[in-house]
């Protein structure tokens, strides 16, 4: 099989760069277009930042002023996740690889699985903690949910904490 697109997710962590590394590897190999993908809740998270805000508050109000500085934050927030995936994206091109950099509004998982069905013959490549037992439980895993619910195939890479 030739893989005609490799997407490899990014959540900004160093240890989701090292998968970074294998994606960049197979998509020279197969002249694959290489897709930098990061899942962005803006919105969702600010939504949610608010309604906690307001249940700590007397009668469930907040000021107007609260509202501002978390809506302020998620895009800061934006702006850097946009320029994170420019740098990553300008590193590849460096190396003659052709790369697209996609913010992906919503939950990583989701985001992962509706961008590897937008084509054929599409590879996912992503790092995972390794987490297992409890760790995964209480954490969930991003990893685990694309496994079992992709229908393209997905390279998981082990990620190694430095030390």
């Amino acid at each position: 099989m030739a893989f005609q697109r490799v997407v490899c997710p990014m959540d900004g962590s160093v240890l989701s760069e090292q998968a970074l590394s294998y994606a960049a590897e197979i998509a020279e190999k197969f002249g694959a277009p290489l897709v930098l993908l990061r899942a962005f809740d803006g919105p969702e998270r600010s939504a949610r930042m608010i309604a906690m805000a307001s249940a700590s508050e007397p009668m469930g109000m907040i000021d107007a002023r609260t509202v501002d500085a978390v809506e302020e934050a998620a895009e800061e927030e934006e702006v850097s996740v946009h320029a994170y995936l420019s740098a990553q994206a300008e590193r590849m091109r460096e190396r003659g690889i052709d790369v697209e950099a996609i913010v992906a509004d919503g939950g990583a998982s989701d985001a992962i699985l509706q961008e590897a069905r937008r084509e054929p013959d599409t590879l996912i490549v992503m790092s995972t903690h390794g987490r297992g037992g409890l760790g995964r439980l209480v954490f969930g895993s991003v990893a685990q949910e694309v496994l079992h619910q992709s229908d393209v195939p997905v390279l998981l890479v082990r990620a190694q904490e430095e030390s």
